[in-house]
């Protein structure tokens, strides 16, 4: 009798232990993505990058009207923003953050 007690403490405590691990294993992803969300907007809040977006805006507004490509060529605020895009697409393919 003694031993039929002991399996089955020892099959609730296994069982026990893998639904800690799935716990803890949601959990820490969890936190790794809003850790990522928190990257981004880190990247995307500061004063230089959200300039660099206006910029471009006023960029397309501008190709609106004369529908020039070139407009976008010899823009630093440009690239500023293709690398902004860059970093937060590298997040969205790693899993960090959701698409």
């Amino acid at each position: 009798m003694e031993l039929i007690v002991m399996n089955w403490l020892g099959i609730f405590s296994l069982i026990a232990t893998i639904i800690i691990a799935i716990i803890t294993i949601n959990y820490r992803n969890r936190q790794h993505q809003i850790n990522g969300l928190l990257d981004a907007f880190k990247i995307l809040n500061n004063r230089e990058h959200r300039s660099s977006r206006r910029k471009v805006y006023e960029l397309y507004l501008e190709y609106e009207k004369y529908e020039d490509l070139l407009i976008f060529d010899d823009s630093p605020e440009v690239v500023d923003v293709r690398a902004d895009f860059d970093v937060i697409g590298t997040l969205v393919k790693s899993g960090n953050i959701d698409e």
